[in-house]
């Protein structure tokens, strides 16, 4: 299985981050990759206030990745926590249906 990792430069806006998503997983596609990985910030670059982009597995950004999603795609969005402002989440996924979650240890 090929499998692909993307370094990509976003900016703050899931909005205009999304087409950066889309056009990657689909050039990783044609070079025959079944799996592509991006990395934390793809939904909105490092330094941004995420508590306002937070959104659950079913909101605009997941349902935007699942869209784009042709091979298996690796990729999260800023979840809201009651006490924190946010906790990064990586949901892994294979064409529609959440194969499995991870909720990583949060540093305040």
């Amino acid at each position: 299985m090929r499998i692909a990792l993307s370094q990509l430069i976003t900016g703050p806006g899931p909005g205009r981050n999304l087409p950066l998503v889309e056009e990657w997983t689909r050039r990783a596609a044609d070079a025959g990759a079944r799996v592509v990985v991006f990395p934390e910030a793809s939904m909105a670059c490092f330094g941004t206030p995420l508590s306002p982009l937070a959104e659950p597995l079913d909101g605009p950004w997941a349902d935007g990745v699942r869209r784009i999603a042709r091979h298996a795609l690796g990729a999260g969005p800023e979840l809201p926590v009651a006490d924190l402002d946010i906790d990064e989440v990586a949901a892994v996924r294979r064409r529609t249906s959440v194969l499995a979650n991870r909720r990583p240890e949060v540093w305040r």
